[in-house]
């Protein structure tokens, strides 16, 4: 029966490979989708704030906080009239903003790749693009923007807020046009007013985003630790009972230690190696001392689902994890009395199947879970045959990297 339980989660184990794949973000399921769920929020109720007002709210100038970091290069170029026209094109645009970043059809893409955009004919790097070639006869195409995510990560948030917020720009029709970054618009001179526009818009963006608050709203989400991590270590302290009588004397039903476990995900499912070192003890007659040692190895199969779609919440970000095992179980057992002790040792092999809940603290992941086992073992020193249902409970802590 164990050879064919292990032939069993072995199969399940490599399907699980077959069946990987991520090519959407912006739904917390992998590195960097919560940040930019996070960036489309705080463009949104920027906008959000620009489209409330009767008149425009924005004076499109650098923040104090903002003095001498790129994000204001733009504004503190700024003459009144390119001012102006920021202020006065920003809150014109900004229900389409709105409606194109609510809208189910705009595609953020990550990508490992170099990125690379036409700039006057010379191809130069950027950290994300949006597609460039909409225009009045095609604007229904699928709008995408794709994101270099080693570039974002690394960026800070009001970084990020800027880089969306200027691919989102040339996404939106000002004048009855869309925006490249070459060519003149409206006060915006040059070869590149263009981009120059679009950079103020961003660089106000980012302005609105501290103006109200909305740096501040998010950061317990952003600092939280993330359930999109393959690799986790689990270290729990456990306490089992058998759940099945044995009238023999020396038999021990209550049993406590420590188990260690590693968990690679390949998506909901993943491999578990698991170890656990348990001991129980008795007295009996005030001088008799039984004592057993339990290390049990495991092997098996993990699934894990999550319980909520909010992935900025320590609720959503927390997950249940099942998992079913072959056990490889050895015992030591020892009987002692001030004359005299006496030592058996025997192993066999068994299944189990756990389930632990993680919640996100910190850095790390708070646990507490319980378990089933079955062992089958006999120590002939003592006449003691095991076989048995065992029930254990468990508390810990866990890693994800």
């Amino acid at each position: 029966m164990v050879n064919y339980s292990l032939y069993i989660i072995l199969m399940l184990l490599f399907a699980t490979q077959e069946v990987y794949a991520n090519s959407f973000v912006g739904n917390g399921g992998s590195a960097g989708d919560v940040e930019l769920l996070i960036t489309k929020k705080q463009i949104k109720e920027s906008f959000d704030k620009v489209n409330q007002t009767s008149e425009s709210n924005t004076d499109c100038e650098c923040l104090p906080y903002f003095n001498n970091r790129n994000e204001c290069a733009p504004l503190n170029q700024l003459n009144s009239e390119q001012k102006k026209y920021c202020s006065e094109q920003l809150k014109i645009i900004s229900g389409s903003v709105i409606s194109l970043i609510t809208d189910n059809n705009l595609i953020f893409n990550w990508t490992d790749k170099n990125i690379f955009v036409d700039d006057n004919g010379q191809s130069v790097a950027a950290d994300a693009v949006a597609n460039s070639n909409l225009d009045s006869e095609n604007e229904d195409k699928q709008k995408t923007i794709t994101i270099n995510k080693k570039t974002f990560l690394s960026s800070s948030q009001a970084q990020r807020v800027f880089l969306i917020t200027h691919e989102l720009l040339h996404l939106v029709k000002f004048e009855e046009k869309y925006l490249s970054d070459s060519g003149t618009v409206g006060p915006f001179l040059g070869k590149q007013g263009q981009r120059e526009f679009i950079n103020t818009l961003a660089a106000e963006t980012v302005m609105q985003t501290y103006r109200h608050g909305l740096n501040y709203k998010y950061q317990e989400a952003l600092t939280r630790v993330q359930n999109y991590k393959k690799n986790w270590l689990d270290f729990d302290i456990i306490l089992a009972t058998s759940l099945d009588s044995n009238n023999n004397t020396y038999d021990l039903s209550a049993h406590k230690g420590v188990q260690l476990n590693y968990k690679r995900y390949f998506n909901q499912f993943g491999l578990n190696l698991g170890f656990k070192s348990l001991l129980g003890t008795k007295e009996l007659l005030t001088s008799i001392e039984v004592e057993e040692q339990l290390s049990v190895l495991s092997l098996g199969v993990a699934y894990r689902f999550f319980l909520s779609e909010d992935t900025l919440t320590a609720f959503g970000q927390s997950f249940i994890n099942l998992d079913i095992n072959v056990d490889f179980v050895s015992s030591k057992f020892d009987i002692s009395d001030p004359f005299i002790s006496s030592s058996s040792s025997d192993s066999a092999a068994g299944l189990s199947a756990n389930i632990k809940y993680y919640y996100p603290i910190s850095f790390m992941w708070l646990t507490v879970g319980m378990g089933f086992s079955h062992t089958n073992y006999n120590h002939e020193i003592v006449n003691l045959e095991k076989n048995a249902i065992n029930l254990s409970g468990n508390v810990g802590v866990s890693y994800g990297f």
